[in-house]
């Protein structure tokens, strides 16, 4: 029998608590939403903490691709990005 397709159910917001309602950047799968609405408040916290991606997503036991994922669709801006210097900047102007 052939597989039928079933579509993903989209929503544009999440409630973190019952009487809060936060408009997402894009529409999330249901599943995203929830995972979303139980670790909210801990992704502002870390933010607020002013951990870098990879600290934050240590706490939270994801991967930090997953939790820029997570950071996109909240609309947050992350404000510990941490970045490096090229090793070597000047290799190409030989």
């Amino acid at each position: 029998m052939p597989q039928r397709y079933t579509p993903k159910i989209m929503t544009n917001t999440i409630t973190p608590k019952p009487d809060t309602t936060w408009l997402l950047t894009r529409p999330v799968t249901l599943n995203l939403a929830r995972r979303l609405e139980g670790n909210f408040y801990q992704i502002a916290a870390l933010n607020d903490a002013s951990k870098t991606l990879q600290d934050a997503a240590d706490a939270l036991g994801v991967n930090k691709p997953t939790l820029i994922n997570y950071v996109s669709a909240i609309g947050i801006k992350w404000s510990n990005k941490k970045t490096y210097a090229k090793r070597n900047p000047n290799r190409f102007n030989a």
